[in-house]
């Protein structure tokens, strides 16, 4: 995740907080990237998130129906 993270603006990291269910709030932003990052990580573990590029979507785990 910190390499992701570490990528991304610091909005972005806000709402993949927010994603995670452990949602950033404004004073949080405030710190600085490489603070942010470390909370971030932190805060993700454990929850299943992933970056939105590495999903699997739902539509990909469902076997097709024969018709």
């Amino acid at each position: 995740a910190s390499n992701f993270l570490s990528r991304v603006s610091k909005s972005q990291i806000g709402q993949a907080l927010t994603e995670a269910g452990k949602p950033a709030g404004a004073e949080t932003l405030k710190l600085k990237k490489a603070e942010l990052v470390k909370l971030a990580e932190d805060e993700i573990r454990g929850t299943g998130w992933l970056p939105e590029p590495v999903r699997i979507s739902q539509a990909a785990n469902q076997p097709e129906l024969a018709h």
